[in-house]
């Protein structure tokens, strides 16, 4: 429905681009129209190829500079899982996708990744191997051996969709494996992911906020209270109102 947001700070790229939205501002202005901007805040993404904070956790961990952006229980109580991140997205059980040759090493943009039918996770070599060779053949379960420790030595592990009620390790919207909670209480979190909203209200392009699910977050109230102060001190003297 259009709340699986990638990059907080640009428009939904299936509604336009950012000129075309500039050029929408200036008609509605000119037609003394006001505009509603539609704000999700409480998760993001969880897509590896949308979501670039979230694409630096799975290269990084708990390392990454955005790794508190998000809730990930990084010392879960399955020991094989401490330091890394459930990704329970393949169709199947893992060790019969690896043997069935459906996870496959691809270089693409100048850097190795791990292919999943159209889906791309970023690849760690940790032991400087060249990953050339490393994909096994369907039918000979020994020559998966090498894929399957590199993908041990990652800091994700894929697993079987069936597996995410029970240990899945960050918090979701609801139940939905692919929209991952954002921690917008944390003051550099809302400012990193509310850089384009604050252009947008100091320029007054806006006159309303919808914003969805603020009963998801963990204090709705100084939420509203933070988007308040963006674009300016006073919201009055900017005539927004938030809904």
């Amino acid at each position: 429905h259009g709340y699986d947001v990638g990059d907080p700070n640009a428009p939904d790229p299936v509604l336009g681009t950012s000129e075309a939205l500039d050029a929408l501002l200036n008609t509605v202005q000119e037609h003394g129209m006001g505009l509603l901007l539609d704000v999700v805040p409480n998760h993001l993404a969880a897509d590896e190829q949308t979501n670039p904070w979230w694409r630096d956790v799975l290269e990084r961990g708990a390392d990454s500079r955005f790794a508190h952006f998000f809730d990930i229980d990084w010392t879960p109580a399955r020991s094989s899982m401490i330091g890394k991140i459930l990704l329970p997205i393949l169709a199947a059980p893992y060790g019969e996708t690896l043997a069935s040759g459906q996870l496959q090493v691809v270089q693409e943009g100048g850097a190795w990744q791990l292919a999943y039918g159209d889906r791309r996770f970023p690849l760690v070599d940790l032991h400087g191997a060249d990953l050339s060779g490393i994909n096994g053949a369907a039918g000979d379960d020994a020559s998966f051996d090498s894929l399957h420790q590199l993908l041990e030595a990652q800091h994700y592990r894929l697993a079987d969709w069936r597996t995410a009620s029970q240990e899945i390790n960050y918090r979701r919207f609801f139940n939905i494996e692919h929209l991952v909670g954002l921690r917008v209480d944390q003051e550099d979190v809302f400012a990193a992911s509310h850089l384009w909203v604050d252009r947008l209200l100091s320029r007054r392009a806006v006159t309303g906020i919808r914003v969805d699910h603020p009963d998801g977050l963990a204090d709705p109230a100084e939420y509203l209270r933070r988007l308040c102060r963006l674009g300016s001190d006073e919201l009055d003297d900017l005539n927004q109102e938030v809904i």
